[in-house]
C-alpha cells in the first residue's frame, strides 16, 4: 500500500513538471554551433497591445517583467496588425536560453520593420529606428529592411529582448489601400539571430548583389535610350529608334522602381507613390514595345495597333485600382499571354511579307516573353532571395529587347551599308563614262565659243553706243526730275504755310470743312461756355508807356492765354483791342466745358499776376467774364475769314466782364449752379446788367480743396439745422 501511494506521488509530481514546461514561455535556444545558421524567432513572440499608461515606464523591458499573460505573436503580417487586438502600438517579449558557449558574447539580431521602434535586451535599449508614440501624430517612422543590431550576452542562461513598437502610419495605409496596392516589408517586425561576422557579411552580400544586379541593366538600359533617342534626332523618319529609346526608358524606370520596392526603408507614402509608378511603367513599357514591333512589320504603320493594346493597357491600369493584388496578377499574366500571341501573329505577317532580319525579331521577342514571365513568377512566389536565379532573370527580361533591337538594327545599317556601296560602284563607273562624254563635249564647246566670241564682239560695240545715248538719256531725265521735285517741295511748303495759317484763324475742323467745298458755315451751338477777358486800367497803361511796349506787353499776355486756351481744350474767338475772347464747347471738345473753362479763367488770372510780379507793373489785372447757353457760330465774308460767335450768351459773357471787378472772374447764375460742388464762389448778389436788367452774379474763387469741402459740409448742416 506504501509503494502504491509513492508511485502515485511520483507520477503527480511528473505530470505538474510536464503540465509546468507545457505552460511556461516558449524559449529560443542558442549556442554556438546553432549560430553558424540563421535562426528564426517565429512562433516564439508574445505581445500586448496597449499604451505607456498601462505600464510603469519601460517596465516591460525587465527580465522579471511577468509575461504570462501575454497573446502569442507569430511575426506578424497585414491581416493580423489590422486584427482587433492590435492598435498601433504595443510591447513585443522573446525569451532567449543561452549557452555557455556565448558568455560574454555579442550576437546580432537582424531586424526588419516597417513603423517605429525601441529595442531592449535584459532591460538595457540597445538600438532605436524612429520614434515610438502611442499617438499617431507623434510618431516618426525609422523603417528598417533587415538591420543588424549587434546585441552583447552577459554570462546569464535566461535573456530577453522586448520590443516596444507602433507603426500607426502603417495601419492607415494598409487600410487605405493595402487591397489594391502591394505594400513591401508588410511584417509589423521580423527578427532573425546570426552571428555579427556571418550577419554584417551576409547583409553587405545580399544588399551588394542587388544593388549592383539591378545597376548594371539600368545603366545599360539608360545608355540605350540616350544613343537611340540622339539617333531618332538626326533621323526623324526612322521612327524604330524613338520606339527603342521609349522602351529602354520605361524598362529603365521599372527596374529602378522595383530595386526601390524591394530595398527602400522610405516612408509608405513613398512606397504607394512607387507602387503606382510601376503600374504606369508596365504600361509605357508594353506600349512602346508593341508600338515598336508593329512599326517594323506593318509597313510602318501603327494603324492595326490601336486595335487591341489600348484597350488592353487601359484595363491593366483601371484594374491595378479596382481590384485586389493578388488578383491583379492575373491581369497581368493574361497580358504577357496576349503579348506572346501578338508577337506570334507578328512574326507570322513578318514572314510572309519576307520583312529581312525577323528571325531576329523572333528571337528576341521569344526570350522577353520567356524572362518576363519568369521574372513575374519570381516576384509573385518570393524567389528573388536566390540571387543568381534574381540576377538572371533580371539580364535577361530587362535586356533582351534592347539587344535584340539593337542587332536588328545594326543588321538594317548593314544591308543599307552594303547598297550604297554597290550604288556608289556605279556611280563611279557611270561617272568615268560622263567624263569621256565631257571632253567630247568640251572640244566642240571650245569651237563654238570662239565663233560666238567674234558675234559677241560686234553686239558688244552696238551695245556700247546705245548705252551711251540711254546714259544722256536718263541724265536729262534726272535733271527734270530734280526740277519738278524742287519744285514740288516749295509747293509743299507754301501749302504747310497756308495750312498753318489756316489753323491760326479758324477751328481745325471749320477749317476741313473750307477745305472740303462747304461754302456757307453757320452752326447752332446748344450749350457753349463764354469767355470775355479785358485788361484792367489798359487806358492807363497805354498813356504812360511806349507803343512798343504796349504791343509786348499785350502779346506776351495774350500769347500766355493762347498757351493756356489750349491746353485746357478750348477755342481763342478774336481780341478786340486788350479784349480776349475764348470759348469751350464746341463740337470737337469735350462736354464738361463748364469745368474746364472756369480752370481756364482762374490760371488765367494767376498768369496775370505772375506777369505782374516778372515785369514790375503794378497794378496789372483782368477782368473776366463767364456764361453759358446757346450761340450761334459761323463764318463772316470772303475776304480775311472770321469766324465768331453771336447770341445772347455772347452778349451776357461781354457784360459780365464789362460789370466785373480787376483781378476776379464774374459768373452768372446759370455758371453757378453747374459748378456749385466742384469750385468755390462768392455771392455778389443782384447787379443792374445793361439790357438784361436785374442779375444774380457770383464770383469765382478757386476749385475746391479738402478745407473748402469741409466748410461746405458744415454749412450744409447748418443749414438742415436751421431747417
Amino acid at each position: 500500500m506504501q509503494n502504491c501511494f509513492r508511485l502515485f506521488c511520483l507520477l503527480l509530481v511528473y505530470i505538474c513538471c510536464t503540465q509546468a514546461e507545457a505552460v511556461a514561455q516558449p524559449r529560443l535556444r542558442l549556442s554556438r554551433d546553432s549560430l553558424a545558421h540563421t535562426l528564426s524567432t517565429k512562433n516564439l513572440w508574445v505581445f500586448q497591445s496597449a499604451d505607456s499608461s498601462a505600464f510603469s515606464h519601460n517596465a516591460p523591458a525587465e527580465t522579471t517583467y511577468n509575461d504570462s499573460a501575454w497573446q502569442p505573436f507569430s511575426s506578424p503580417d497585414v491581416v493580423s496588425v489590422l486584427s482587433p487586438e492590435w492598435r498601433g502600438y504595443g510591447w513585443f517579449r522573446l525569451h532567449l536560453l543561452v549557452d555557455s558557449t556565448l558568455y560574454n558574447e555579442t550576437i546580432s539580431l537582424t531586424l526588419t520593420h516597417r513603423g517605429a521602434a525601441e529595442i531592449f535586451v535584459d532591460g538595457r535599449r540597445v538600438a532605436a529606428q524612429g520614434m515610438v508614440a502611442v499617438l499617431p501624430e507623434n510618431e516618426v517612422e525609422g523603417n528598417a529592411l533587415a538591420v543588424p543590431v549587434p546585441v552583447y550576452l552577459s554570462a546569464t542562461a535566461a535573456h530577453v529582448v522586448a520590443i516596444r513598437f507602433s507603426n500607426h502610419t502603417y495601419v492607415r495605409l494598409a487600410k487605405k489601400y493595402s487591397r489594391y496596392l502591394f505594400l513591401p516589408g508588410s511584417p509589423a517586425f521580423d527578427v532573425e539571430v546570426r552571428s555579427v561576422q556571418n550577419d554584417i557579411a551576409r547583409t553587405l552580400r545580399v544588399r551588394t548583389t542587388r544593388t549592383i544586379v539591378t545597376m548594371i541593366p539600368l545603366g545599360i538600359l539608360l545608355f540605350v535610350a540616350f544613343l537611340y533617342a540622339v539617333f531618332y534626332i538626326f533621323i526623324r523618319r526612322e521612327r524604330t529608334n524613338l520606339y527603342l529609346s521609349l522602351f529602354s526608358i520605361s524598362s529603365a524606370a521599372l527596374c529602378f522602381s522595383l530595386l526601390f520596392r524591394n530595398q527602400s526603408s522610405s516612408q509608405r507614402e513613398l512606397l504607394v507613390w512607387n507602387e503606382i509608378a510601376i503600374v504606369c511603367e508596365v504600361a509605357a513599357l508594353t506600349l512602346s514595345l508593341m508600338s515598336m514591333l508593329y512599326w517594323v512589320v506593318y509597313a510602318r504603320t501603327l494603324r492595326r495597333w490601336w486595335y487591341a493594346w489600348i484597350p488592353a493597357v487601359v484595363i491593366l491600369i483601371l484594374s491595378r485600382f479596382l481590384i485586389p493584388i493578388s488578383q491583379w496578377n492575373y491581369v497581368l499574366i493574361a497580358l504577357i499571354v496576349l503579348g506572346f500571341f501578338d508577337m506570334l501573329a507578328l512574326m507570322v505577317v513578318a514572314i510572309q511579307k519576307k520583312i529581312e532580319d525577323s528571325a531576329i525579331i523572333a528571337v528576341g521577342s521569344a526570350i522577353f516573353l520567356i524572362s518576363a514571365s519568369f521574372y513575374v513568377f519570381i516576384l509573385i512566389q518570393g524567389y528573388y532571395t536566390v540571387l543568381w536565379l534574381y540576377a538572371l532573370s533580371t539580364y535577361c527580361c530587362f535586356l533582351s529587347m534592347p539587344v535584340t533591337m539593337a542587332f536588328y538594327i545594326a543588321r538594317r545599317f548593314a544591308r543599307v551599308n552594303e547598297r550604297l556601296l554597290e550604288q556608289l560602284e556605279n556611280v563611279q563607273r557611270l561617272s568615268h563614262q560622263a567624263i569621256e562624254q565631257e571632253k567630247e563635249k568640251q572640244g566642240l564647246i571650245e569651237r563654238q565659243k570662239q565663233e560666238l566670241a567674234g558675234l559677241v564682239e560686234e553686239r558688244t560695240k552696238e551695245l556700247q553706243e546705245k548705252n551711251q545715248l540711254l546714259a544722256d538719256q536718263t541724265q536729262a531725265i534726272q535733271f527734270s526730275n530734280m526740277e519738278l521735285l524742287r519744285k514740288n517741295i516749295e509747293i509743299a511748303k507754301e501749302r504747310e504755310k497756308s495750312e498753318e495759317l489756316l489753323l491760326n484763324i479758324l477751328p481745325a475742323p471749320i477749317a476741313e470743312r473750307l477745305k472740303s467745298g462747304e461754302q456757307t458755315i453757320a452752326d447752332k451751338l446748344h450749350d457753349v461756355t463764354v469767355l470775355f477777358a479785358d485788361i484792367a486800367g489798359f487806358t492807363r497803361f497805354a498813356s504812360t508807356i511806349s507803343p512798343e511796349n504796349l504791343v509786348a506787353l499785350l502779346d506776351k499776355v495774350f500769347s500766355e492765354f493762347d498757351r493756356l486756351v489750349e491746353k485746357h481744350g478750348a477755342e481763342k474767338i478774336k481780341t478786340i483791342g486788350d479784349a480776349y475772347m475764348a470759348v469751350g464747347g464746341l463740337s470737337h471738345h469735350a462736354e464738361n466745358h463748364v469745368e474746364f473753362m472756369a480752370r481756364l479763367a482762374i490760371e488765367m488770372q494767376e498768369e496775370v499776376n505772375r506777369l505782374s510780379e516778372e515785369l514790375g507793373i503794378i497794378g496789372l489785372s483782368v477782368r473776366i467774364g463767364l456764361h453759358s447757353g446757346e450761340a450761334v457760330a459761323g463764318i463772316i465774308g470772303t475776304k480775311k475769314l472770321n469766324y465768331d460767335l453771336w447770341g445772347d450768351t455772347v452778349n451776357t459773357a461781354s457784360r459780365m466782364e464789362a460789370h466785373g471787378d480787376a483781378g476776379k472772374v464774374h459768373c452768372t447764375e446759370q455758371v453757378f449752379l453747374r459748378l456749385r460742388h466742384l469750385f468755390v464762389f462768392s455771392e455778389r448778389g443782384e447787379i443792374r446788367v445793361k439790357g438784361k436788367g436785374l442779375m444774380h452774379t457770383y464770383f469765382l474763387e478757386k476749385e475746391f480743396d479738402e478745407e473748402s469741402e469741409a466748410l461746405v459740409r458744415r454749412a450744409e448742416e447748418l443749414v438742415k439745422e436751421g431747417e
